[in-house]
């Protein structure tokens, strides 16, 4: 259901600005190094709007401001114009990280006559300043609507699978995480990046999903053999399990900067794999990576990336293929999520599905790899996007440990979820984990 009211402009306003000052003050207990076991919690600072009285127009007559951020509760202040006794606003106990402040001016009869939105960035022992332009709202549609919210507590241990897991010193990193739980044990597909930029497939377990241990010294898949079609490198994909049989859905490429396709492979304990002779998807001048496998009723939807080989183009996107066997698969449409929101420039890229209650609830990423928005869907192939998104950024990494939010996949048991993915923490891509809340 849907609530709404109408606000109206009223009178001929001119713009006004808001002067923001971001200041945080930590004080320490001491210089060692234990100062940095200080939770974040406990590390605020404030948030002063400055006002200038005289430039506030004389029809404002109640300010409104408030502080969002996912993860976080939103922090709200207000002041009426006449009852202010200082030229600020001011936020207490904020935590570091970037927020959005909104600001609205209210006239007497309670309808919003200005408003103004920016992005604030809270640094430890910075001052920062920022302007917020209000403009006079015109007509206004304000909709609350009633769905999910997608809340992540990355893990304060992450990352927990990095390249120091590994003895060889030709590694870009581990990616890619897929996740599997069978009742007694977390089992994980990942791959593993070389510096000439092929890449294999690795296998761990784990008894918690937080801490993992190698089973096996050597990659479960590796490329083929010199003139098949995955000869350069494969990693991993989504894995089904169905009749005591795992299936592992992996890309495999041709050369460095050539084809890729999607294969299958067979495992019944999934650690030794059968590859199946021939690639099961195949988009000719694409390169095509599986992102995530569901099945509804008899109905396998397996989601993807691609790019165009020819980069003039700069072509990329998330496409479906369904199938009714798990083999022989029709792609049923291309760019199931168009671009249409600045933080996912340049392209919408890689994506988790599952089944939430009647709807398909999807977590994707970005090609500037900073933040993963959502989707839903009621059929699992027309997706209508989160008007909250993004929903996780770098910034919500636990101390800001990674640049970069990669490859999400999300691990259901239950009622309970938790969402696997990429970072990079010292120049090198790593796999961390957060326990997520859907409501």
């Amino acid at each position: 259901m849907i609530n709404y009211r109408q606000l109206y402009l009223r009178g001929t306003m001119k713009n006004f600005i808001l002067a923001v000052s971001v200041l945080i003050c930590i004080t320490l207990v001491s210089c060692k190094d234990e100062a940095w076991l200080t939770s974040q919690e406990n590390e605020r600072g404030k948030v002063v709007i400055s006002l200038d009285k005289t430039a506030i127009p004389q029809e404002a007559y109640l300010l409104v401001a408030s502080l969002s951020r996912a993860g976080y509760d939103s922090i709200m202040v207000n002041s009426y114009i006449s009852s202010l006794s200082t030229t600020n606003l001011t936020f207490n106990s904020v935590v570091p990280g970037t927020w959005q402040l909104k600001v609205w001016a209210f006239d007497q009869s309670g309808v919003t006559i200005y408003y103004g939105t920016t992005k604030i960035y809270v640094l430890q022992n910075v001052i920062t300043k920022s302007d917020v332009t209000l403009l006079p709202t015109g007509a206004v549609d304000i909709t609350v609507k009633w769905g999910s919210s997608f809340l992540v507590n990355d893990f304060s241990g992450n990352p927990i699978i990095t390249t120091s897991n590994f003895s060889a010193a030709n590694l870009n990193g581990v990616f890619s995480p897929f996740v599997r739980f069978d009742g007694y044990k977390y089992k994980m597909w990942y791959g593993k990046w070389y510096n000439d930029r092929s890449y294999d497939v690795e296998y761990a377990e784990s008894i918690d999903g937080l801490r993992w241990n190698k089973i096996v010294s050597s990659p479960v898949l590796e490329r083929g053999y010199s003139g098949a079609w995955d000869q350069y490198g494969v990693h991993a994909g989504p894995i089904n399990y169905e009749n005591g049989l795992y299936t592992m859905y992996y890309v495999g490429a041709t050369s460095r900067d050539g084809d890729s396709y999607i294969g299958a492979a067979d495992s019944y304990d999934g650690i030794y794999w059968v590859k199946r002779p021939s690639p099961l998807i195949k988009i000719l001048g694409k390169r095509v990576a599986p992102n995530s496998l569901i099945k509804i009723n008899s109905t396998y939807y397996l989601y993807f990336s691609y790019t165009n080989l020819n980069a003039s183009q700069n072509v990329w996107g998330i496409s479906v293929a369904t199938s009714q066997d798990g083999g022989n698969w029709t792609v049923v449409t291309e760019n199931i999520l168009p671009m249409s929101e600045s933080w996912e420039e340049p392209n919408p890229n890689g994506c988790s599905v599952i089944k939430y209650g009647s709807k398909f609830l999807l977590v994707y990423g970005s090609l500037g790899n900073l933040a993963f928005g959502t989707a839903t869907s009621t059929d699992g192939i027309s997706w209508t996007k989160s008007t909250g998104n993004p929903v996780f950024t770098k910034d919500n990494t636990y101390r800001y440990w990674s640049s970069e939010v990669r490859y999400p996949n999300i691990l259901q048991i239950g009622n309970s979820y938790k969402l696997y993915y990429t970072g990079i923490v010292n120049g090198k891509l790593a796999i961390a984990v957060g326990d997520l809340t859907i409501k």
